[in-house]
């Protein structure tokens, strides 16, 4: 009788020989020694049935399961089988293979289908494909769990199908994966850690790492790189850019502002201070052309919003203004009220009156028949055509090595370097003068509009003042006068007059209160426009309807907070600003020559269009008081000493 050892057997069972001896010695085998060694080996008799199917002795035995057991086979595998199907010999063919080799050991699978394959008369291929069969069944009947994956800061990215697995229950595999997406940095090695811990816990049944790791590669790339560049980020990389056609639209059309702080300390020597100057820019989006542009010793407002606009309104008024979400462009009450006023309404309180009376359905774009304000999606910067600019700006800067430079590097060395260097030119004193800063940043803001610049829209390059000043020759903008512009770009406040007088607070520690003899007995708010750099300056007051009042002098009112340092630097502040704006109008006054030779050459020149507002009327009117004050004080003041000359003389006759 023919006899196996125990090599035969381990071999023919897909396992090491070791494996075969523990089982003898803990089943008991009777078998029979074969040499001094101790060599066993053994009859048919003494072998055990799994042993007699590996050796090819019998058939496997595949027993019809019960009804329940299939039943709860089948809810186990999310398969949902009609009665009908079930007592169909050839599906129930197939569920008995898929059930037989997913039950088969390690190793087992080999022999299984071949065994399967003699019961069914089916070639082994033919097996394995109803295995397949099977499983697509329980894929395509099953609704597959979504579940939403967060970053790192849990905020949540997408939602995502469960991978189909046979190794983990869907909460243990949903489990890892959002333990894997919060903590990208720390590989899948710790996420499976986790969820090994979780598992001991709560009992689920999972797969071994490399089921896990095969769970997670199942995922699309693209949803692993949303999560570790977060929405920007991948959009930023994955998504391409809409180029513009900017060159096609009229100059003028749309300006787009951003704010800038400079990588520069500048020495103001009125304050004794060292500040980090910064700016806003307003470029028009055809041209390229920097059309207002307003520094600010300090952090940027809306007064620097404004003004800056100002400057980009004496060449006519934009059709649109692009700008982020910050605070003094977006979201301030002043900036509202100049773009209002700017359209032709002179009444607007602030954005809530603003955003309800003209705002467009999706809330993005202020839908007012004049000028209308766009906001670029919050946090994509690249959507300002602005943006770029702003690199350009610190580049030219950079080429000309001055002193003061500030901003950090990666390189931890040579950030310390550098504010060791800066630190010494502050105590040196070879920081630039803000005078000098502004110099130099006034002549860079030149050579650039003077410059050529590569656009995105075609090959050949541009000169942005070429292009802009030959676009508003060709079509001319509305216009306002300029005691207009300077009205509707004060800062203005809706107060109630008390004893004649009106307070507001322009800013933190600057309160001013403001005096007018029209104002006496009158008990309904009014609109008090002042100037937020000149603490000197009067106040227009207007009525809520924008009708002119008086113009009120300025009347003292200190506050506690206010200090003698606060008040110099507001005086610095205005001197700068006056500074300023006499460079601005001599590049305005360099386009109104441009102009007449224009016109004298073609003789051709298009009549300016200066439109009339409700603000204009009120900003004549102030205009005319102050004209008129201006002219009666030195008459007041020589009255004033003729008077004192008399009483001197009247004095000495006693």
């Amino acid at each position: 009788m023919r006899r196996y050892t125990v090599s035969e057997i381990a071999k023919a069972k897909g396992c090491s020989p070791r494996y075969i001896r523990r089982r003898i010695k803990n089943e008991g085998w009777n078998g029979r020694v074969l040499n001094k060694r101790g060599d066993l080996e053994f009859e048919f008799s003494d072998l055990p049935r799994d042993i007699k199917e590996a050796l090819g002795l019998i058939r496997p035995e595949l027993k019809q399961p019960a009804e329940e057991e299939m039943q709860a086979w089948l809810r186990s595998r999310k398969l949902s089988l009609s009665p009908a199907r079930l007592i169909d010999p050839e599906v129930h063919a197939k569920l008995a293979c898929a059930r037989a080799l997913e039950e088969a050991g390690w190793g087992d699978k080999g022999a299984v289908v071949k065994e399967l394959a003699l019961r069914y008369g089916k070639s082994e291929p033919t097996i394995r494909r109803w295995a397949d069969e099977v499983e697509a069944w329980r894929v395509k009947d099953a609704t597959a769990p979504k579940i939403e994956l967060a970053d790192g800061c849990g905020i949540p990215v997408t939602k995502i199908e469960l991978p189909k697995t046979r190794k983990f229950e869907p909460e243990a595999l949903a489990f890892g994966l959002s333990i894997y997406a919060k903590n990208l940095r720390n590989g899948q090695k710790a996420a499976y850690a986790a969820l090994v811990d979780k598992a001991k816990q709560t009992g689920w049944e999972i797969g071994d790492y490399t089921n896990f790791t095969r769970a997670v590669s199942k995922i699309p790339q693209s949803i692993w790189d949303q999560i570790r560049k977060g929405a920007v980020g991948f959009e930023k990389d994955h998504i391409p850019k809409i180029i513009r056609a900017w060159l096609k639209i009229p100059v003028m059309t749309v300006l787009c502002g951003d704010q800038h702080i400079f990588d520069y300390q500048v020495f103001d020597p009125a304050t004794d201070e060292v500040f980090t100057p910064e700016c806003y820019l307003w470029m028009d989006c055809t041209s390229r052309y920097w059309a207002g542009v307003w520094p600010e010793f300090g952090h940027y407002n809306s007064f620097t919003v404004g003004l800056s606009l100002r400057e980009a309104c004496r060449y006519g008024i934009m059709d649109e203004v692009f700008t982020d979400w910050g605070k003094p462009e977006a979201k301030s009450k002043h900036t509202a009220q100049i773009i209002a006023g700017l359209s032709g309404y002179a009444t607007l309180a602030g954005p809530a009156e603003y955003r309800a009376k003209y705002t467009g359905l999706d809330g993005e774009d202020d839908g007012l028949e004049g000028v209308r304000h766009r906001k670029a999606r919050a946090g994509v910067p690249w959507m300002k055509p602005i943006e770029n600019q702003m690199n350009i700006l610190e580049r030219e800067l950079a080429n000309r090595f001055l002193e003061g430079y500030r901003k950090r590097d990666a390189d931890a060395w040579v950030s310390k370097e550098r504010n060791r260097h800066l630190k010494q030119a502050r105590l040196q004193g070879r920081l630039l003068s803000t005078e000098e800063f502004l110099a130099v940043f006034m002549d860079l803001v030149s050579a650039h509009n003077n410059k050529e610049c590569r656009v995105k829209e075609q090959d050949a390059p541009i000169i942005p003042a070429n292009v802009f000043f030959s676009g508003l020759m060709q079509q001319s903008r509305v216009q306002f006068d300029e005691r207009t512009l300077d009205y509707l770009f004060l800062p203005r406040f809706e107060r109630m007059p008390r004893q004649s007088v009106v307070e507001v607070k322009v800013r933190g520690g600057d309160r001013r209160g403001f005096y007018s003899p029209r104002l006496s007995g009158l008990k309904e708010k009014v609109w008090v426009s002042v100037d937020p750099y000149d603490v000197e300056a009067p106040a227009i007051i207007c009525d809520l309807d924008g009708n002119y009042i008086d113009l009120a002098e300025p009347w003292n009112v200190q506050d506690p907070r206010d200090t003698a340092g606060l008040r110099q630097k507001l005086i610095r502040q205005a001197q700068l600003r006056r500074w300023w704006k006499e460079q601005m109008v001599s590049v305005f006054d360099g386009f109104g020559l441009l102009k007449a030779d224009e016109a004298s050459a073609s003789n051709a020149r298009r009549a300016e269009v200066i439109r009339v507002v409700p603000a204009s009327r009120a900003a004549k009117q102030a205009a005319d008081d102050a004209k008129a004050r201006s002219e009666l004080k030195p008459k007041t003041a020589e009255a004033g000493k003729k008077l004192e000359r008399m009483f001197e003389a009247m004095t000495a006759g006693k």
